[in-house]
């Protein structure tokens, strides 16, 4: 009687997973095979019930595993919701602060804006009363006469060259 063997493609079939996953489950456990047939590794009866057994609690396992992992995950992700939404609330009531501050900051300009303006007013209607200094002759030069501007004083000051203006 010939005995039946098994590739890792055909005991991956039966277990329900993918080639890869089954080669790296047998090297793992270090399963050895029965033959190799055409660089193909063949496994007998019984060490495919010990790798489908092996396989099997394995997956059970797992599922218990991942199912505990989804559980913290789920937990870790309700708690980042959580502080992500006191974050927002946080962020909320600073930008309401901040609104505020900016709404009485450009009063204050406006205000501001306006005293400058009635400054300026007050500024030209005190110019208006000011009387022109040339209107206006003090009583200190009466004792000094004035002395009448002739042609000479004229042609005088017109001769007066600086020092750059001697080629003229």
């Amino acid at each position: 009687m010939a005995e039946t063997l098994y590739t890792i493609r055909q005991i991956a079939d039966i277990a329900g997973v993918s080639k890869v996953t089954m080669y790296r489950y047998i090297t793992e456990n270090s399963f050895h095979e029965t033959l190799m047939k055409r660089n193909a590794k063949m496994y007998d009866e019984t060490t495919k019930n010990l790798i489908l057994k092996g396989f099997s609690s394995r997956t059970v396992s797992s599922d218990s595993e991942t199912a505990e992992t989804v559980d913290v995950t789920t937990n870790l992700l309700k708690d980042q919701v959580k502080n992500q939404q006191l974050q927002l609330a946080e962020k909320d009531e600073q930008i309401k602060q901040l609104h505020k501050l900016l709404d009485q900051q450009q009063q204050l300009s406006l205000q501001d804006k306006n005293q400058v303006k009635e400054l300026k007013e007050r500024i030209s209607e005190l110019e208006g009363l000011i009387v022109a200094p040339d209107d206006f002759q003090e009583d200190t030069d009466i004792n000094t006469p004035e002395e009448p501007k002739t042609s000479e004083n004229v042609t005088d000051s017109s001769k007066k060259r600086k020092w750059f203006q001697f080629w003229k």
